[in-house]
């Protein structure tokens, strides 16, 4: 879809702490995907400024992660500005729930 992304595997990061991830993105400007949603909603609340963040909520299958991926890559599509915001993807009564978090 024509956006740049690194996955943990590929760029020497797997199996590191959360905040070791989070400070890259920082450093990079990236916007951060995870599933993890308790641990990088606190990392994001504490920090000035970011990227953005996107969580995807119900922990499913790979097939239905990039399911729900898309929807959020559809979403952006139409929000770009995430600096600062939380876009949360979610299963709800059998259809895709966006939700967009913007913190203080």
């Amino acid at each position: 879809m024509g956006h740049a992304a690194h996955h943990v595997d590929h760029i020497g990061l797997k199996g590191s702490p959360d905040w070791l991830l989070w400070k890259r993105a920082l450093q990079e400007n990236l916007i951060l995907v995870t599933n993890n949603a308790r641990d990088f909603r606190k990392l994001s609340a504490r920090s000035e400024i970011h990227s953005g963040v996107v969580l995807i909520l119900p922990m499913v299958s790979p097939r239905v992660q990039r399911q729900l991926f898309k929807a959020g890559l559809d979403y952006l599509a139409e929000h770009k500005n995430l600096i600062n915001r939380i876009i949360e993807i979610d299963l709800r009564n059998d259809g895709v729930e966006i939700r967009e978090i913007e913190l203080p």
